[in-house]
């Protein structure tokens, strides 16, 4: 027999539902790392717990449940994500007694057939055997072919959830208090790092703040937790967590918290200092980073592999003579200036992957409206077993001040190659990648030129200018 509750529900099992501590962990694949340790009253011997408002993307292979003061332990768990919807719950009621309510009084009987279409589309414009509500009642087969005002469940069944619920089957040494912890994974969680960053007026500065941008999507709130997330790139065997749509946002203050940074394995860890709650569907921003005067550099480049125009790209040092030196986790870098009447202005936007400290950062920011480049082939010539090309770059300066443009060139990766000639010294950055900077004075205009020869490889009739 049955213990009820006065609501009629079934009390012959113990709810863990006071949460005594929770600490989430963010990871960037859409991953979240879940401790949280619940309150529950357990009698001597098997107890079954339910663990309501757990995420309804819970990955549950990677559950673990023990009772702290080890005074019980598990013996079977399961994971009950079947929720409740007016298509299930009609699915579920086939084979038991159900009330209609339509136009001209009610109907009871046992179910024994839905429509095919789901339950919330109207019926009144086709009805058949293979479309309407099939009933067994005491004065036969009924097929309801008139439209339905509404439908009236005695309950709802035991395998149906009105949330996600982890059932846990214990066996408890003594009765009293318990307070047990159960760890797992969840998707819908994700975060990454934005970065605003406004340029001084000679563009020689900036200021940097960072801010962790936390999504989560898991299906459930964690309140009052600890939060941390990890920087890097971990494998995981099972395909990564879509993210899902966000909805609502949180802003947070403009002060950054004393966020404590430290190596895990070949990652970062970083712990925020103060508890904070997740609300399902809700992006949150926390400030992690607030530094300013960062030398940087200004460089215009021209390099066709990426585009047409000539881009413009900011260059500074993440270290600490310059006011960083910390590992920056991989986002979007957003760069402003102010203008003439102290408002800021957007200039444009640049991902970063996970820059170490010490390493250089370089953002394209966009492209050059005053200064204009052009490549053209001059000459070549090709055999079966080495080409050579003469290539000039003309570069026009629109701009008052003097300039320098580091034009870029990818020499053939399959090929030995060499620079014949050259009327500005070249720098070999790769075996993939030379460059020259070309000074070009002010409202002026300079050209680049350059012959450059390559040799198949293991080719059987050497150029004589072979490298």
């Amino acid at each position: 027999m049955q213990n009820l509750n006065s609501d009629g529900t079934d009390n012959s099992y113990r709810i863990a539902e006071v949460q005594n501590d929770v600490e989430v962990t963010v990871y960037n694949d859409g991953t979240g790392l879940v401790k949280e340790i619940r309150e529950t009253n357990l009698s001597s011997g098997i107890n079954d717990v339910k663990f309501v408002d757990v995420p309804s993307l819970m990955d549950v292979t990677s559950l673990r449940i023990k009772d702290i003061d080890n005074k019980a332990v598990v013996l079977e768990q399961n994971y009950d994500y079947d929720l409740i919807s007016s298509e299930k719950l009609l699915e579920k009621y086939i084979d038991k007694n159900i009330t209609f309510v339509l136009e001209n009084g009610t109907i009871k009987g046992k179910l024994l057939s839905i429509p095919h279409t789901s339950y919330g589309q109207q019926y009144n414009s086709y009805y058949s055997a293979q479309n309407s509500f099939m009933l067994r009642t005491e004065e036969g087969i009924v097929i309801i072919n008139e439209p339905i005002k509404d439908i009236i469940f005695a309950g709802i069944p035991e395998n149906l959830a009105t949330k996600p619920t982890l059932s846990v089957s214990m066996d408890s040494k003594s009765a009293g208090k318990h307070n047990i912890e159960f760890d797992y994974l969840t998707g819908g969680m994700n975060w990454n790092a934005n970065y605003v960053c406004v340029l001084n007026s000679e563009d020689k500065k900036m200021d940097m703040n960072g801010w962790m941008t936390i999504s989560n999507n898991a299906g459930t709130t964690y309140k009052n937790a600890k939060l941390k997330v990890v920087a890097g790139d971990i494998h995981r065997v099972t395909p990564k967590y879509d993210v899902g749509v966000n909805y609502n946002v949180f802003t947070g203050k403009s002060a950054a918290p004393q966020i404590k940074e430290e190596g895990l394995f070949e990652y970062h860890l970083y712990t925020i200092p103060i508890r904070t709650t997740l609300k399902n569907n809700q992006d949150k921003q926390i400030s992690f980073l607030d530094n300013n005067a960062i030398n940087i550099n200004k460089i215009f480049e021209y390099d066709l592999q990426y585009s047409t125009n000539v881009m413009v790209k900011m260059k500074f040092k993440n270290s600490e003579s310059n006011g960083l030196g910390i590992p920056l986790p991989k986002g979007t870098v957003r760069i402003y200036k102010v203008d003439s009447e102290n408002k800021l202005q957007f200039l444009g936007e640049d991902g970063i992957q996970h820059i170490p400290k010490d390493e250089y950062v370089s953002l394209y920011v966009g492209d050059a409206f005053d200064i204009v480049a052009e490549k053209t082939e001059n000459d070549r010539k090709e055999d079966k077993c080495y080409s050579e090309f003469e290539y000039k770059v003309d570069i026009r300066n629109h701009k008052k001040e003097d300039i320098s443009v580091s034009v870029v060139e990818h020499p053939c990766s399959y090929c030995n190659w060499k620079v014949l000639k050259e009327n500005f010294k070249h720098n070999k950055e790769s075996t993939s990648k030379i460059s020259w900077e070309v000074p070009v004075k002010g409202n002026g205009n300079a050209t680049l030129t350059y012959r450059v020869l390559y040799l198949f490889k293991n080719c059987k009739y050497p150029h004589p200018k072979s490298i």
